[in-house]
């Protein structure tokens, strides 16, 4: 008897398959019952694979699977993430760095003042093993914005996986300080689906009596996983489905806390 084997297609990567003698099996394919294939997800150049959905399950990318009645095969991406952070370091430089990203080759380095827009200029390209870099010959009491950009070699060109939100930092000044300290009111939560929790931010700065630059968001989040949870503009996790997934709470300059999120 022969069943029908077919793939979904989220938009964030794609389903391939080959039976046991390599040949490639194709979305809509027909093969006998009791063949066992091998399933491979491949996700789009910034995604990473979250989950198999049922009949399959975990996180490995190549799975085998024996064929016993019609099935369709589909699985869940999760968006690659870097984030940012910058120190100043007296009034004229500042060490910038960054998390690190499965797969990169190369990172590059965007800066430019606050006060000139969004015409970032690269200032650095670094190798993927290298996640820091230190931007010297700065002006003192002057609000500077970056934002780093992961890369990966494909096939002889350099491809985006991923970049960081923009962040801002000042140098020493007399008005402005820079945030020193992020805390965050719980790093593991657990929800069912449906079901809220609203994050509670504490920023501590480097010099108390001054304040944080006001021209940008004092705070922002992201999820790595909009199919398991979202997070608003405000810290409110919402539960979307079934799965683990990291939120991520940056303070104006890039300093990151990082929130596990499990949906039941």
């Amino acid at each position: 008897r022969l069943y029908t084997v077919t793939f979904g297609d989220s938009g964030r990567g794609k389903i391939t398959a080959t039976d046991s003698s390599g040949k490639t099996i194709k979305s809509g394919d027909k093969v006998r019952t009791g063949s066992v294939i091998t399933l491979k997800a491949v996700p789009g150049t910034e995604f990473l694979l979250s989950s198999w959905n049922k009949p399959l399950s975990g996180t490995s990318t190549t799975v085998k699977y024996k064929v016993t009645k019609d099935t369709k095969f589909s699985a869940k991406y999760k968006k690659q993430i870097i984030v940012a952070k910058a120190k100043a370091k007296g009034k004229k430089k500042a060490k910038i760095s960054w998390s690190k990203v499965p797969g990169a080759t190369r990172y590059v380095v965007y800066f430019i003042p606050c006060s000139e827009g969004d015409n970032f200029k690269v200032v650095a390209t670094t190798k993927g093993s290298v996640t820091k870099y230190t931007k010297k010959k700065l002006k003192a009491n002057t609000p500077y914005k970056f934002r780093v950009e992961a890369q990966k070699k494909v096939n002889g060109k350099f491809v985006t996986i991923a970049i960081s939100d923009s962040s801002h930092f000042v140098t020493k000044a007399k008005k402005f300080t820079n945030t020193k300290k992020l805390k965050v009111n719980k790093t593991n939560v657990s929800l069912a689906k449906g079901k809220t929790f609203k994050l509670k931010v504490k920023t501590k700065k480097i010099k108390s009596k001054l304040k944080l630059l006001d021209h940008v968001e004092t705070l922002r989040y992201l999820t790595d996983d909009t199919n398991v949870a979202t997070v608003s503009a405000s810290g409110v996790i919402t539960a979307k489905g079934s799965g683990k997934c990291k939120i991520y709470v940056e303070s104006t300059n890039g300093l990151w806390k990082v929130v596990n999120v499990t949906v039941k």
